[in-house]
């Protein structure tokens, strides 16, 4: 379902907004101060071309206004998530991809590593939904997981060459 759902590190249950309601980043990272901040929107900003530009720079406003907030000495490290593919809007999410990617990366004040998605060798459609974006049924599922588990190898690896001498 479309909304906002974040754990705070030590709790156990997921917080959880209605559809589109989305809180004031600023605020959660102040309360969460986390070292590392994971950013996925998945197949939402499909069609959305004109938005993402400046949503992805509120985005790291608010990630920078935190940091100072904090008066933190290392920098939060960001990771952003792409769109998956799909059967149905593959063009779309190829051109969402690109647009995120870009404002990603053009960003001085937040350094942020993109992960791309919807490369083929990360996800490729399997699903049965007749949408061609939600990643249905056993197929659907272990796909799934191949994604998940690709993503955080990648943030895992990140990680450990940042903390490397």
């Amino acid at each position: 379902t479309c909304g906002y759902h974040y754990q705070l590190p030590g709790e156990d249950t997921k917080t959880s907004f209605p559809t589109h309601e989305t809180p004031l980043y600023k605020n959660l990272l102040v309360t969460a101060r986390p070292d590392v901040v994971v950013i996925e929107f998945g197949t939402n900003y499909i069609g959305q071309e004109k938005i993402i530009p400046a949503d992805v720079a509120q985005i790291f406003a608010s990630i920078q206004d935190a940091q100072e907030q904090l008066v933190i000495s290392t920098l939060i490290k960001c990771y952003w998530i792409g769109p998956p593919a799909s059967k149905k809007f593959g063009k779309k999410v190829d051109a969402a991809s690109a647009l995120i990617k870009k404002a990603v990366e053009s960003n001085p004040n937040v350094p942020c590593n993109y992960f791309n998605s919807a490369d083929p060798k990360v996800t490729r459609f399997v699903g049965t939904d007749p949408a061609g974006i939600h990643y249905h049924g056993e197929a659907g599922k272990q796909m799934s997981e191949h994604w998940a588990t690709k993503a955080f190898d990648w943030i895992y690896s990140s990680l450990n060459a940042a903390s490397e001498p």
